[in-house]
Parts: C-alpha cells; structure tokens; sequence
C-alpha cells in the first residue's frame, strides 16, 4: 500500500456511494414522475383552475389581476396618507415659538407644554 491510498480509498469510496445514492433518487423521481403522467394525476401543484377552467373563471380571474388593483391602490393610499399628514400639520403646528425664541409644544388639545431643548437662542 502506497503512502495516502487509504484516505483516497476512503474518499473514493464515499463519493461513489454518494454518486450512486443521488443516481438513485433521481431514477426514483423519473419514475414518480413517469407514474404521474401514466395515471393523469398530476400532483406537481394545485391545480384546480386547469381542470375546471370554467367553474373557476371568475376566481382565476381575480387572482390574475388581483397584482394590478394592488399596486395603484397602495400608491394612492400613501399619497393620500401623506396628504393628510401635510393638511394636518399646516393647521395644527405641533412645536410654536413665542417672541423671546423659547418653545412650546401644543398637544391635542390645544394646551402649551415648555420644551427648552428646541429654543432658538
């Protein structure tokens, strides 16, 4: 036996049964998947809307452009939420300065609270 043939047995030895193990499951799926096609069961997926495209027309229907809904509406909403927070803070200022720089933040309810942290001078 030469120097370092026991580990390349070794290692050959593990890569041809790891070989013949990913052989196996692939002659395994080939044969699943043949057995499939042989009986029309294809259960590959959830495939409801291609065996009764008609019963379901209107419910593939919404799935397919559901995606087309979805984005406008989202871009309108945060438009909207936006224009909101605009209108909202141009009537109601949050943080008010008097005539001597000092800052006051007003709540909801219209009451004036000292916040020294955002005076001006």
């Amino acid at each position: 036996m030469k120097k370092g043939q026991g580990f390349t047995n070794d290692f050959s030895d593990f890569h041809r049964e790891f070989y013949e193990e990913v052989h196996r499951m692939r002659e395994h799926e080939r044969n699943e998947q043949n057995r499939r096609y042989s009986n029309n069961n294809y259960s590959y997926s959830y495939d409801i809307f291609n065996k009764y495209p008609r019963e379901f027309f209107y419910i593939n229907l919404i799935f397919k452009l559901f995606p087309l809904f979805v984005v406008p509406f989202l871009f309108l909403f945060v438009v909207y939420k936006q224009y909101i927070l605009k209108s909202h803070f141009k009537e109601k200022p949050i943080l008010i300065y008097d005539a001597y720089g000092r800052a006051f933040l007003v709540d909801i309810h219209g009451r004036k609270f000292r916040a020294s942290e955002f005076d001006k001078y």
